[in-house]
């Protein structure tokens, strides 16, 4: 079986709304004129009515919640007052690599400046080894700042182990790659600015870990944690919900109302449409996450009433042979920091891999995510003591199966168990005692029936997928070898890689 034979081999989304003539809209910079919009422009954008917004954050621990900064009065007609600049010819010419992104603004603006001028309301909600990520709110829009800070060319910090430009550069022109592929988070344009962390960010760094998160960035509070003139990249996101780490979590999950273990239901969906994505990516773009743990991809609940899926399936679904979309759960996949991809003009971007701390081979009791790394680097780069590093420009889409096997792992960790028909919380309506031959019983029993149909061929994938592991089956070396597998297991069927979403993307190709 080919996948290229496939109508499903095609893939795509709608075109989402380019924030960077909203941020024009709420008086920040002008919007490059010298671009093509990632996506057009509807009029008196609201975020709200493009796409539901994901419920489950909405649920969050009594002490993460706080006062609404107050609303930004409606924005005036006339052009926004332009932000100071730096027009220092050596830190542009150090910033070329970014400015020659069409995606990126061209000017470097005061930190401060910009914070106070945007007005909006500032929420660390994560970090990682590249800095901080806010969630912005204004109304009803909501949008991911992720904030990168960059490695001085020379003098105090150039030693840091803070982002080099080129690295940022890297991973924005993948995200502007990605970004029309279902499943890949929505990129939408990224600003420069300079100097110390503004007061609402150092604010919202302080919430964050005062609720008991742990902080992995340096303390803004403290002068030495940044230059004086530091520069910053600043990534602008659409919210594609909660990370899935968090959703996964027991302590998350009781405090947000939700139930305390993933359900059957959940589990496979979520997993195969992160594998659905990845193939996308693979087919599209010969795209390599590198680095897709949990914190790497996000949850949005589109129905809520739908998210953990049947109870108990109905007489004519019984008889249905889809095995995906039992629940209104929708997956997005972030974070390129360490990712490979093809780009449209024949070029790599990549990482090239120079923190070797992340490569520490991995210690019982560490989290099996440390166990991946040093494999994939043995994947790519071979185990003898003379290794080519300029193999990580090169496609190596193994690296994916060994993430897609530890994502699989997690998952199963934090599903529930299946009971009993006469006591499984989910099929509670059944508990009680029925004649066989009615149709509630049925229901009942094909219900349960089919979550350890499911639940029985998701561990045959672990077995499939567990690195080392020697199986008499074909070997799976990328993500479209996987799907491939499964059609022909009866795993999923045909009707669960025809998603229609291929004939979005070619209608909005030729409206655009």
């Amino acid at each position: 079986m080919t996948t290229k034979a496939r109508k499903a081999a095609v893939y795509g989304k709608k075109k989402q709304i380019d924030f960077a003539d909203e941020f024009a809209r709420l008086s920040l910079t002008p919007a490059k004129k010298d671009r093509a919009p990632l996506a057009p422009l509807s009029a008196n954008i609201a975020i709200s009515s493009e796409e539901p917004q994901t419920t489950i954050n909405d649920a969050v621990p009594k002490a993460a919640t706080r006062k609404k900064s107050p609303e930004p009065p409606e924005t005036p007609a006339a052009p926004p007052t332009p932000l100071p600049s730096i027009d220092d010819e050596a830190t542009l010419k150090y910033l070329h690599p970014l400015f020659n992104l069409d995606y990126v603004e061209r000017r470097v603006c005061n930190f401060q400046e910009f914070a106070n001028l945007v007005g909006l309301d500032w929420e660390k909600i994560g970090d990682g080894s590249y800095g901080d990520v806010f969630r912005l709110t204004v109304g009803s829009n909501v949008r991911i700042i992720k904030c990168i800070p960059l490695r001085p060319q020379r003098g105090p910090g150039s030693k840091s182990k803070f982002t080099p430009v080129k690295e940022a550069a890297d991973e924005i022109a993948i995200a502007t790659r990605m970004q029309p592929i279902e499943g890949f988070v929505d990129f939408c344009t990224a600003q420069v600015v300079h100097g110390p962390y503004p007061s609402q960010c150092v604010e919202a760094w302080n919430r964050f870990k005062e609720r008991g998160d742990e902080c992995g960035t340096p303390d803004p509070n403290q002068s030495d944690s940044y230059i004086p003139d530091q520069l910053w990249v600043l990534m602008q996101m659409k919210d594609a919900g909660m990370a899935l780490d968090r959703y996964c979590d027991f302590a998350t999950r009781k405090s947000s109302g939700l139930p305390p273990k993933l359900t059957v239901w959940q589990t496979f969906d979520i997993f195969w449409d992160v594998v659905k994505a990845v193939v996308r990516g693979e087919e599209i773009a010969h795209f390599e996450h590198r680095d897709l743990h949990l914190g790497n991809i996000c949850i949005q609940h589109l129905d809520e009433t739908t998210a953990s899926g049947p109870e108990k399936l109905s007489l004519g679904q019984c008889g249905d042979t889809r095995k995906l979309g039992w629940t209104s759960i929708k997956i997005t996949i972030i974070d390129y920091t360490l990712s490979r991809v093809d780009m449209e003009d024949g070029s790599v971007r990549y990482n090239p891999m120079k923190d070797h701390s992340i490569f520490t081979p991995y210690r019982e009791g560490q989290d099996i995510q440390y166990k991946v790394y040093p494999i994939m680097k043995d994947t790519i780069l071979g185990r003898g003591r003379r290794r080519d590093e300029s193999r990580w420009c090169q496609y190596h889409p193994e690296t994916n199966v060994l993430w897609l096997w530890h994502l699989l792992e997690k998952l199963l960790d934090a599903t529930e168990a299946i009971l009993p028909l006469e006591v499984s919380p989910t099929l509670a309506d059944t508990n009680r005692n029925l004649d066989p031959s009615t149709a509630d019983a049925t229901q009942g029993h094909v219900t349960l029936t089919r979550l350890r149909e499911m639940r029985d061929n998701l561990r045959s994938v672990q077995e499939l997928l567990a690195p080392g592991e020697k199986i008499s089956r074909p070997p799976i070396e990328c993500a479209v070898d996987l799907l491939e597998y499964a059609l022909d297991s009866g795993w999923l069927s045909p009707e669960d890689v025809e998603d229609g979403s291929e004939d979005e993307y070619e209608k909005s190709e030729v409206e655009s």
